[in-house]
């Protein structure tokens, strides 16, 4: 089981922030879970009482199972989106199991949408059925830039 929780704050109509948290409380139970629990040992000759050497395995250990709790990692998206016709502005900062990364996207809109909807879910940005727009998006992590894309938008047909 898990929590999950969006809130957003409409600033006007062209500035959201959205704060999304995924898993809270999460946790998953394992029923019955086999596993093996095995030793390997390369001092495995020794003498006996009578002096006969003995052999034992190189590896042992047995087979059993046993009940298992999970714990989800805690997620937290934080998405601070604008529009200013014909400029669009999405920044996406990412928390997951202690990892931190980013997502910052630039278009420039040629046309004006009919619907636009600034925030869609998480790492998504939808501004309508039609607009044509080319943008630029830059993802990195708390180290480094790791990506950078461009790319040109057409609106269905």
């Amino acid at each position: 089981y898990s929590m999950d929780t969006n809130l957003k704050f409409h600033f006007n109509p062209n500035f959201e922030i959205s704060i999304f948290f995924q898993n809270i409380y999460g946790k998953i139970y394992w029923k019955n879970i086999p596993f093996i629990n095995l030793k390997a040992d390369s001092e495995r000759e020794y003498f006996d009482e009578y002096g006969n050497i003995v052999f034992e395995p190189l590896i042992s250990g047995y087979e059993g199972s046993m009940d298992y709790t999970q714990k989800l990692p805690l997620s937290i998206l934080i998405s601070i989106n604008y529009i200013n016709y014909p400029f669009s502005l999405n920044f996406n900062f990412n928390f997951y199991n202690q990892v931190f990364n980013y997502n910052l996207n630039f278009s420039y809109l040629f046309s004006k949408s009919k619907e636009i909807n600034l925030y869609d879910g998480p790492f998504t940005k939808k501004l309508g059925k039609e607009t044509y727009s080319i943008s630029i998006i830059l993802s990195g992590d708390k180290f480094n830039l790791y990506n950078i894309m461009f790319y040109f938008s057409l609106p269905k047909l």
